[in-house]
């Protein structure tokens, strides 16, 4: 008791542990891109897994430690959690057709709901538990990135045509309409124009609105579990499968909008652009309000 005492975690401590990842995964963003870029994401991905398995196996035991040490692994968390994103945009450049982007892009990105669906689910079964415990979530989602790492080591390829398993069909239909430097990600040893890039207002309202989309939504996710449990009063185990449920709810408006993005052809892509922007960002803002 006196041990389990110790290690509770105050108020400024667990927002800093959810900060952490945050952090990690800012500082990590440009470092994966640069190494996507330079070495493919077949084994740099695959390396990030193993490193985010180990790290999450080991998050009881940092526990123990104490808090710093809880705190530098919720750092390294974030840091490999960026490898999942900035693999999105290449895995849309390469394997998806060009007028099936937005159906590939919603689903690539449906992991991150997926797997928060799936990690409350079982957080409330195992916090609840009298004889497992909150380790093993962690123990088990260890096991399930060594697993899903070996079976991307397997299975994927640098380029659709190195794979065995795509068709010259399905390999025509992927490559219909793309240039050489698209396909094979080349840009012909010119520079990068970083600052034109960076001084580009079209840009910087793109950036923004993500911000401002993804701000209030990682919120969310981050205290959903709390207010259900201390504010609303919900049971630990009902806590968990109520906000999995949430998570796993917009899913299918995430696959039928990317649908519709592709389908839709009486819209200018900058229209189909607008209009999905405001639903994305406008709808959520009117609801925070109410």
């Amino acid at each position: 008791m006196e041990e389990e005492t110790k290690n509770i975690l105050t108020k400024n401590q667990q927002n800093y542990l959810m900060w952490g990842m945050g952090v990690g995964n800012l500082l990590a963003a440009f470092p994966f891109i640069f190494l996507y870029s330079k070495f493919g994401p077949r084994y740099v991905f695959f390396f990030a897994s193993i490193i985010s398995a180990i790290i999450t196996g080991l998050t009881p035991l940092a526990k123990i430690y104490g808090f710093w040490i809880f705190l530098g692994v919720r750092i390294i968390q974030g840091i490999t959690f960026a490898a999942d994103f900035a693999a999105l945009g290449i895995l849309c450049t390469q394997w998806a057709p060009l007028n099936e982007h937005g159906l590939f892009l919603s689903l690539a990105s449906s992991f991150s709901p997926f797997s928060i669906f799936i990690a409350n689910f079982l957080s409330g079964i195992f916090c609840s538990s009298k004889i497992f415990g909150w380790q093993f979530i962690y123990y088990i989602s260890s096991v399930f990135c060594f697993i899903l790492a070996i079976i991307w080591l397997l299975f994927y390829e640098e380029l659709p045509q190195f794979s065995p398993q795509v068709t010259s069909k399905e390999f025509n239909k992927i490559q219909n309409g793309k240039s050489n430097a698209h396909i094979e990600m080349k840009t012909n040893k010119q520079q990068i124009p970083y600052k034109a890039i960076l001084t580009n207002v079209i840009v910087w309202i793109c950036w923004l609105n993500a911000f401002a989309e993804l701000l209030p939504g990682v919120f969310i996710m981050q205290y959903k579990p709390q207010y259900f449990n201390y504010v609303l009063g919900y049971s630990i185990f009902d806590t968990g499968w109520l906000t999995a449920l949430t998570s796993l709810l917009h899913i299918p408006l995430k696959l039928i909008f990317g649908w519709a993005s592709d389908k839709i052809s009486f819209m200018s892509e900058k229209q189909k652009m607008i209009l999905f922007n405001n639903i994305s960002v406008g709808l959520p803002g009117i609801s925070y309000i109410g």
